[in-house]
């Protein structure tokens, strides 16, 4: 019994070695994920950002009902895809805080 405490600790420092590998693995994988992500929110984003761009810099004051039906849709489908940025940045911000 004696024996078995005294190697104890050092077949408990292999497992905390080992363990200490595996955590620096999966915190290595979930910032190239992260990244990742980013880079994809990132590129979202400016392409949301050009295409409200393109319908503020419209050169016609006067519009068609059937302009104005599409652009009032269209609009409405970046203002969901903004909210949807919105929302993901602030889990995203969470998390990084937690």
């Amino acid at each position: 019994m004696h024996a078995k405490l005294y190697y104890w600790p050092e077949a408990m420092e292999r497992i905390f070695d080992k363990n200490v590998v595996r955590l620096q693995l999966l915190r290595d994988d979930a910032e190239e994920k992260l990244i990742a992500n980013r880079a994809e929110f990132e590129t979202k984003l400016a392409k949301i950002l050009k295409n409200v761009d393109i319908y503020r810099t419209k050169d016609s004051p006067f519009l068609t009902k059937e302009e104005m039906r599409i652009n009032s849709l269209n609009l409405k489908g970046l203002s969901d895809e903004l909210q949807i940025c919105a929302d993901t940045a602030d889990v995203n911000t969470f998390v990084k805080n937690t």
